[in-house]
């Protein structure tokens, strides 16, 4: 019986995914909810990406019961005294949860400041959404 030789199979590329396909779709949670045909407003691409990084940082760690790490709790920790370990706190657990959260690309930054214009703090996130090489600002306030 002939034996037959193949030759190995091309490794298969699949083309880059455009920007707004990478974080996929999500429900608009601000604004009018709904359009017309009663159908949920979505985003997609870096507002979808700022939209994942505001509600997680607004809220508490374990506030989901079946994800138990998910928040970081950042607006309820501005309202404690701004000291060095309280505001590196906040760093560490803004960071921690922007590695996880699949919608940010590269994490750059996250430093607690003191708001001029009002007696309060803020965080700044800086990060670069999944597939979109421009950085991002997010700034999260307290007021007192």
């Amino acid at each position: 019986m002939p034996t037959y030789t193949l030759p190995p199979p091309r490794p298969f590329k699949p083309a880059a995914p455009a920007a707004t396909e990478v974080s996929g779709e999500d429900i608009l949670f601000r604004d009018q909810l709904e359009v017309a045909a009663g159908d949920w407003r979505t985003i997609n691409g870096s507002d979808a990406a700022e939209q994942s990084v505001r509600r997680e940082a607004s809220s508490n760690v374990g506030s989901l019961l079946r994800r138990p790490d998910w928040g970081m709790g950042v607006t309820q920790a501005l309202f404690k005294n701004a000291t060095k370990s309280s505001r590196d706190s906040i760093a560490t657990q803004v960071r921690t949860r922007m590695l996880k959260n699949p919608r940010v690309g590269r994490f750059i930054s996250a430093e607690v400041i003191k708001l001029d214009s009002v007696s309060g703090t803020g965080v700044i996130i800086k990060y670069e959404p999944v597939g979109v090489k421009r950085p991002m600002e997010t700034l999260l306030k307290s007021k007192r």
